[in-house]
């Protein structure tokens, strides 16, 4: 092998059959626009001298819905007797149809404080309801 950046590929010296060493991932730093290339060479056992040869092999990587959407901030201040609307964003580093629409959803008794709105393409509002005292 000359060059497998991210060591995903292993060859058969045998036969040349290469074949993946480990999960292939299209989000990995890797991967340029999906894709991913690995610099193959070879060698021939020729008398009185060997002959060699390179090759480029470019792997497309198909995306899987493997990340799940993270909002950010992870977290914010808010001012409890003038709260301002806070707008999250939501990342997800997957492809489309594996991202938005998103859905926004309040938990754990949260919804009898906030309202949660979610705007297109892809984040979300977050209003406090009722001021502390």
């Amino acid at each position: 092998m000359g060059s497998d950046p991210a060591g995903w590929l292993a060859i058969d010296s045998e036969n040349g059959i290469v074949t993946a060493a480990q999960p292939l991932d299209r989000e990995s730093a890797h991967a340029i626009n999906s894709t991913y290339k690995a610099i193959i060479l070879a060698i021939d056992n020729g008398s009185p001298n060997y002959a060699t040869g390179t090759g480029t092999l470019i792997l497309l990587l198909q995306d899987v819905n493997d990340n799940g959407p993270v909002p950010e901030p992870r977290s914010f201040d808010i001012c409890n007797q003038q709260p301002e609307e806070q707008t999250l964003k939501i990342i997800d580093k997957d492809l489309p149809p594996n991202t938005h629409p998103f859905k926004a959803e309040l938990m754990h008794g949260s919804g009898s404080n906030w309202t949660a709105t979610v705007v297109l393409p892809g984040g979300c509002h977050l209003l406090w309801c009722w001021a502390l005292q």
